[in-house]
């Protein structure tokens, strides 16, 4: 091989290696445009879902800008009708304010003559004042000399109201007094009793007891003539709150009395230590 050929063979060597060289370098600095494009990877998104999300960005940002465009007009025809409200009150208020003016006018130039009508009217409300004083002095009095006679017939009314009472009250005692003199009239008259006071025949109220039982029918009982027994007194004989019958008195002793028994009246046989009473029950 000549030297020709060698330096060839050396340079091919070389540029093989130098284009191997390159082609590492390629290899290695290599980068898929297509996954670079379309990868979804949430950390490094690619060309086209970021473009995605730029249109939806886009979209969402026409929709606020036509949203805020729609709120703009309506704010703008809100404040056209407040504006045009505003303007239909100051052309009124401007209506009102001449209108008060004129009033002012009328009223400033009336009221000279209600200055001359306030004085008179004050020169006749002195005098009426005076007058009226007066008036309301005597109305004192009048109401003084009226509240004293409306107390005396108050006073009056309640007297003649407290006897009229007291009158309907004696007469309706005086009525139940009579039926009831009437009645213990009548029931005197039915048991032969004299209408005098105290009753001559009447026991005093006292309580004794039979002391013996002599000869059948007559009893010996432990109350007298000092006890105010007499001779016809009738007292009761009960035995334990429950009546027996009744004797009659034949003789008085100072101590003690001796009754007969009144057959009529008898529930029981009598015993001596039976109570006797001038009135049982």
């Amino acid at each position: 091989m000549t030297i020709l050929g060698k330096f060839f063979t050396v340079l091919v060597f070389v540029m093989s290696a130098v284009f191997m060289a390159f082609a590492v370098m390629v290899f290695v600095t290599h980068k898929n445009w297509r996954d670079y494009a379309v990868s979804k990877d949430p950390n490094k998104l690619g060309l086209e879902e970021q473009v995605r999300q730029r249109e939806n960005l886009v979209q969402q940002l026409q929709q606020k800008l036509q949203a805020a465009e729609n709120t703009l007009a309506s704010e703008q025809a809100s404040r056209k009708f407040a504006l045009a409200v505003m303007q239909t009150k100051l052309t009124q208020l401007a209506k009102d304010l001449q209108e008060s003016e004129n009033k002012l006018t009328t009223l400033v130039a009336s009221h000279g003559t209600a200055t001359a009508t306030l004085a008179t009217n004050t020169e006749r409300l002195t005098s009426l004042t005076g007058q009226v004083d007066v008036m309301r002095a005597d109305i004192r009095t009048t109401q003084q000399d009226r509240d004293l006679q409306f107390l005396a017939v108050v006073n009056l009314t309640d007297e003649l109201n407290q006897a009229a009472g007291t009158k309907v009250r004696l007469e309706e005692r005086g009525k139940q007094l009579s039926s009831q003199l009437t009645q213990f009239t009548h029931l005197l008259k039915v048991n032969g009793i004299s209408f005098e006071y105290p009753p001559k025949n009447a026991p005093p109220k006292i309580s004794g007891q039979v002391l013996a039982i002599n000869r059948g029918d007559l009893v010996e009982i432990s109350i007298g003539g000092d006890d105010g027994i007499k001779e016809n007194h009738e007292l009761d004989v009960y035995r334990n709150n429950e009546y027996v019958g009744r004797i009659v008195i034949r003789r008085t002793m100072p101590d003690r009395s001796v009754g007969q028994i009144i057959p009529k009246y008898m529930k029981d046989r009598i015993r001596q230590g039976d109570n006797v009473t001038t009135k049982f029950g």
